[in-house]
Parts: structure tokens; C-alpha cells; sequence
């Protein structure tokens, strides 16, 4: 009888298994930009900047770095990287460039040749114009840029030269052209860079140059260490950000998993938690049945004092019933009509119904509840078959 559910599960098992082997080879075959092409602080390829995030924070240095992702807001940032930027900024994000410039913030702006119509407007706004283009290789400085002379030459990229009209400071040189300028903006300085290639993973290496002390060098420079990776020209905006790999084949990949597992659970009739077992639902149960039942289910949430509580009400009931007495009354008000009734029998209600309260109160165990239990029913007998429920012999 067990075969034929299992065969049942072979057509939706094949159809996952073949869903997302497609998908794997799709995402394999399908052209992209790569992961070395992109620059942003969350990438390992040779583009990325995720080694100067990393050196720069806990991994190195325990400066405090954060990205910029979502909104583009600059609260809490001394120095903001923008390392190649491949979404353009709007009116509004240069003005609030500007607004943090002026209050004495710092741009580390790194730009290459189809880098530059992207951040067009921000270079104008920072009165930086690009002059041509220049050949990789090294950069020298043109003063010194840190007191201890740590930075004597920086490899750079294919990237551009920059003008360099008063009051724009120029940095770095290659072969006779600016490829790093600084200039003031209010109470901050933008630096430029025309190679992306220094903040890079790869370009940050040792062999490479000076990337990382000139880095330090900005730094020093700056009025804090809080720096910023601008993130949202890499695309990471209000719908991006990590969560963006959900859109792409890991994301599908995942959303077709789901969508055919269940439908392999609703084909095959397959339940989320362990089988009821089968009974006949129009049975009523027995008394013993019922007894057992609400036993375990106080026991399971740990609340047996309604037990004991159970008891002093069906005590008052009965002996209410049998002695005419009315059993919503207070306990003490209640014990006291049933003096008339005999001391000893009004006594052993009211012991009974003082044992009911103080374990109803607590965490009563079986042991307890038992002889509550038989002091209960002793105390019933003694007002006759009335309040004992039994038949009169």
C-alpha cells in the first residue's frame, strides 16, 4: 500500500529537480557585468572596494565605517568615498554634497573616463574640469602630502587629467598630468581622483604603490575618521542594497524551489506537522475520557491549580444543593449557614474549601490534588447522597 504514494512523488520531484537545474545553467551561461567589473565596497573582484571598507574598519584600522545605501544621507560621515560611480546624482544629492562640504565634510571622489558623464554634475558643482584622457602607470606627488613622506607613488589606471585654475590644489601627477586634485568647498575640501584603480581591491595592494597611505593621508586631513561608502550611485537605492540578489537568478532560483515544493505537498496530499489519527469524529467520549483529556491538558500548560479550584466550586454546588444554601457565596459567608447543619459537618467544609484556595493559588502536584481530592468527597458525604452524587442504598 506504501508504493503508490511514493511513486506519486516522482513527477512533482522530478519537475524541482529539473526547474532548478535549468535555472543554474541559465544563471551560468547568462552574460553579465561580472563581479570584477564592479566597484562598489560590497564586491571582492579586482574593481571592488570591499579590501579599503574592510582595512579601513574592524578588519584594520577600527575606524568607524558604514555604507550609504537607500536614502542618500550623510548624517554621521566625516569622509565620503565615491569610487566610480555608476548611477548619476540628481539636483538634490549634489546639494546635499554641497550642504555637507560646506559644514566641513570631506569627498574622496575617484572617477575614469565613462565614469565622468556620471558624476558630470558633481564635478561641476566641486569646480573640478577634467583636461584628457592619461595612460596607466605611476603617479608621483606633486607636494608632499603627508608629513612622514609616506607616499612617493601611486599606481593608477586608464583614466583623465584634470584642470587646474586656482584655487584647485594640484596632488598627484603622471607623466606631467593631474591626475589627483584637491579644492576647498566651504568649510570642506573634495579630493578627485582620476583613476578609480588606487581605492581598489587590486590597486590597493602593496606591490602596487602608495594607494594606502594616501588614503591615510586624506584621512589625516580630514576632521574625523567616520567614513562613508557611497553605495547608492552603485545602485543600491531604496529597492536595492543586498537584499538586490533576490532579483536575480539566486532569487528566481529560490522563488521556483518554493512554488514547486508546495506544489509537490498539495499533489501529494502532505501535511506540515504529524498525522491525526484516524477515529470517529461523531463519538462522544466517555466520562473517563473527558477526565483524562482535561487532565493532560492542565498538565501540558502547567496550570493545576484550576484543578483545585474545580473542586471547591463543585463542592459548594453539592453541599449547596443538599443543605439549601446558596453556593455563590462568599466561602466564609457560605460555611457559616451550614453551621446549623452540625459543627463537625460545617467544619470539614470549610477545611476543604481553605485546602481548594491555597492550592489553587500555587502549582499543585498529583500527590495533593488526590487528597483534595477524597477530603472533598468526605465532606459531601457528610451532607448525604444529595451532595455525594451517589445513590441512597
Amino acid at each position: 500500500m506504501s508504493a503508490a504514494p511514493r511513486s506519486g512523488m516522482r513527477v512533482p520531484l522530478a519537475a524541482l529537480v529539473a526547474a532548478l537545474t535549468i535555472l543554474v545553467v541559465v544563471a551560468l551561461i547568462t552574460p553579465g557585468t561580472g563581479d570584477d567589473a564592479d566597484p562598489s565596497s560590497r564586491s571582492a573582484g579586482r574593481a571592488g572596494t570591499l579590501a579599503l571598507y574592510s582595512w579601513l574598519g574592524a578588519d584594520g584600522l577600527g575606524l568607524p565605517v558604514h555604507r550609504i545605501s537607500g536614502a542618500f544621507e550623510l548624517d554621521g560621515t566625516d569622509l565620503l568615498v565615491v569610487a566610480e560611480p555608476t548611477v548619476g546624482f540628481t539636483d538634490a544629492e549634489v546639494g546635499t554634497v554641497a550642504a555637507f562640504l560646506r559644514g566641513g565634510g570631506e569627498l574622496l571622489l575617484a572617477v575614469d573616463g565613462p565614469a565622468v558623464p556620471i558624476a558630470q554634475h558633481l564635478l561641476d558643482r566641486v569646480d573640478v574640469g577634467v583636461a584628457h584622457a592619461v595612460a596607466a602607470g605611476d603617479a608621483l606627488p606633486v607636494q608632499p602630502l603627508d608629513p612622514g613622506g609616506r607616499v612617493t607613488k601611486v599606481a593608477v589606471g586608464d583614466g583623465v587629467a584634470f584642470d587646474t585654475p586656482a584655487p584647485t590644489v594640484p596632488l598627484l601627477e603622471r607623466d606631467g598630468a593631474v591626475v589627483l586634485v584637491g579644492t576647498a568647498v566651504g568649510a570642506g575640501r573634495a579630493y578627485v581622483l582620476g583613476s578609480p584603480y588606487p581605492l581598489s581591491n587590486i590597486g590597493l595592494e602593496p606591490r602596487h604603490g602608495d594607494a594606502g597611505a594616501l588614503v591615510l593621508a586624506l584621512l589625516e586631513r580630514s576632521r574625523g575618521g567616520r567614513v562613508g561608502f557611497d553605495e547608492v550611485h552603485h545602485g543600491e537605492g531604496s529597492s536595492g542594497g543586498a537584499g538586490a540578489v533576490l532579483s536575480g537568478p539566486v532569487g528566481a532560483a529560490g522563488l521556483l524551489g518554493g512554488l514547486v515544493l508546495l506544489a509537490l505537498l498539495g499533489v501529494n496530499g502532505r501535511r506540515l506537522g504529524r498525522p491525526v489519527p484516524a477515529g470517529d469524529p461523531a463519538r462522544v467520549p466517555s466520562a473517563e475520557e473527558f477526565v483524562t483529556a482535561m487532565a493532560r491538558l492542565h498538565e501540558r500548560s502547567s496550570r493545576l491549580g484550576g484543578v483545585a479550584e474545580r473542586y471547591a466550586a463543585e463542592l459548594k454546588e453539592r453541599v449547596g444543593a443538599a443543605a439549601g444554601v446558596e453556593p455563590a457565596l462568599d466561602d466564609e459567608v457560605f460555611v457559616d449557614r451550614l453551621r446549623g447543619f452540625g459543627d463537625a459537618r460545617a467544619g470539614a467544609v470549610e477545611a476543604a474549601l481553605s485546602r481548594a484556595r491555597t492550592l489553587a493559588a500555587g502549582r499543585p502536584g498529583d500527590d495533593a490534588l488526590l487528597a483534595l481530592a477524597r477530603e472533598v468527597d468526605a465532606a459531601e458525604r457528610a451532607f448525604g447522597p444529595a451532595a455525594s452524587g451517589t445513590m441512597p442504598p
